[in-house]
């Protein structure tokens, strides 16, 4: 079968005979001074006619053999066309073949991919890409999809007992959606405040939502019917931003000046109320038995008690930079603060005075922290990238996760394996499963020699190690 280019090279082909033409012509001119020579001699020597004949036998001769180069030079253009027509021929039909070879190949796309190409018009059923797409959304789901939240996340919270996480909006509405491997199903939306949303938890009991909001307002939700069941439209003096439950009444809140504050749903007022420092309440933790808190504000750590006829606090030693996150390990003995330096600082808990130990970070602020079992922690940091670290032996496992901004929101889910993340600038709500971090405690509590980089992608991560690139080929 022939190229569909095939006539042109026909033309190009008959081209040829004009050129040798005009090759002829040019030679038959160039032989023309020499009969005129020719005759001119024979008029001037007197010689006979024989000489003019002779002259013309001599340009026929010299005409002819231009004539046969012609011929010649046309025989081995049609060589050289037909050589590289065979040789264009040869070089489709590879084409053709390396392109069904290609064809032939099974494309893996990734989810996300998926996800874009669901949408596209031009497919059919008989696309490879559609085909591919199927695969693909065939392939088993280790964890939810991501949610897509337009108004922008500012908190989150998974619900103690149920598959239920509830989202806080930058517009002040809460959004719950039901989540599984398969799909993220939205249940309910809540227009709760009239500003954003700085924090929102959901009870012990997981019956209530307690939501803070940058107009000053503390509320509680009841989650089946949505309608207010405690309301306090000046809670504090300044926006509220952070809130921690003790129980399915009692829950303590940190303001932007510093203030802390312990409320109970049965009551007006709160139990007490007491300034730590003037500077904003990043964090607030307390242990099982909930006989004190640890408050995170400015460069300090402060322990309160929750009895309200123990008042005071101790306050640790004022350090360069701010703590912004806390998080509870080893039974709760022991204290995980993360710095804005990107230092996490061990304290033993009830020696708040000054810490123990520290653990080296990657010189940026850590924005959330989260203990995911007794000796592991999730942290989110300002580079979008969500890492693990072991405790008692301390080691950085790896990256989680990615986002594209700064990683200020993380929960866990009832289960333990499944983790949920947002970025501050980032309108969506990614899950990771996290139950290889398991396999990794045992490694480092055996003090396996084994040792994990720190820019190392676990398998939750979306993003491959430059190593495991020729993994599949073994």
């Amino acid at each position: 079968m022939l190229p569909d280019n095939e006539p042109a090279k026909e033309s190009k082909t008959a081209t040829n005979p004009a050129n040798d033409q005009a090759g002829t012509s040019s030679d038959g001119n160039s032989s023309n001074p020499t009969e005129q020579e020719s005759g001119d001699m024979a008029e001037v020597d007197g010689g006979n006619v024989n000489n003019d004949e002779d002259s013309d036998s001599d340009a026929d001769t010299e005409v002819g053999a231009p004539q046969d180069a012609a011929d010649s030079s046309e025989e081995m253009d049609t060589d050289l066309d037909s050589d590289s027509d065979s040789d264009m021929s040869a070089v489709e039909e590879s084409e053709v073949e390396t392109t069904e070879a290609r064809e032939a190949i099974p494309v893996a796309l990734p989810e996300e991919l998926a996800e874009l190409m669901a949408g596209r018009e031009d497919a059919t059923d008989d696309d490879d890409v559609v085909q591919a797409i199927l695969r693909a959304r065939e392939k088993h789901r280790e964890h939810p999809p991501t949610i897509e939240i337009e108004d922008g996340v500012a908190s989150l919270s998974l619900h103690p007992e149920q598959q239920l996480i509830a989202i806080g909006t930058f517009t002040g509405d809460v959004a719950i959606y039901e989540y599984s491997n398969e799909n993220c199903e939205l249940k309910n939306t809540h227009e709760l405040h009239m500003k954003a949303i700085r924090d929102i938890q959901f009870n012990k009991d997981g019956k209530c939502l307690v939501s803070s909001s940058k107009d000053k307002s503390i509320l509680v939700t009841d989650l089946e019917t949505g309608k207010l069941k405690n309301a306090w439209d000046e809670a504090h003096s300044s926006p509220v931003n952070t809130l921690y439950i003790l129980d399915e009444n009692r829950f303590v809140s940190g303001c932007e000046e510093g203030y802390v504050k312990l409320w109970d749903t049965r009551q007006k007022e709160p139990i007490f109320s007491t300034q730590v420092m003037v500077d904003i309440v990043n964090a607030i933790i307390s242990t099982s038995d909930n006989k004190h808190i640890a408050v995170a504000c400015g460069g300090v750590i402060s322990t309160i008690y929750t009895n309200a006829a123990r008042k005071g606090f101790v306050q640790s030693e004022e350090y360069e930079h701010d703590f912004t996150c806390l998080g509870t390990i080893r039974s709760d003995r022991k204290l995980i603060a993360g710095s804005a330096k990107g230092t996490m600082y061990v304290f033993n808990w009830g020696e708040i005075g000054l810490h123990t130990e520290q653990t080296a970070g990657f010189k940026q602020p850590m924005c959330s922290l989260l203990a995911v079992s007794d000796s592991c922690v999730v942290s989110g940091w300002e580079d979008g990238k969500i890492r693990a670290n072991h405790f008692f032996p301390h080691q950085n496992l790896g990256v989680v996760g990615q986002h594209s901004f700064s990683v200020e929101c993380l929960d866990i889910s009832n289960d333990g394996k499944i983790v949920a993340s947002a970025a501050a600038a980032g309108g969506h709500v990614k899950f990771w499963n996290i139950k290889y971090l398991e396999e990794m405690e045992i490694f480092c509590k055996r003090q396996k020699k084994k040792k994990y980089k720190a820019e190392n992608n676990l398998p939750s991560s979306k993003v491959r190690n430059a190593a495991d690139f020729f993994t599949d080929m073994l």
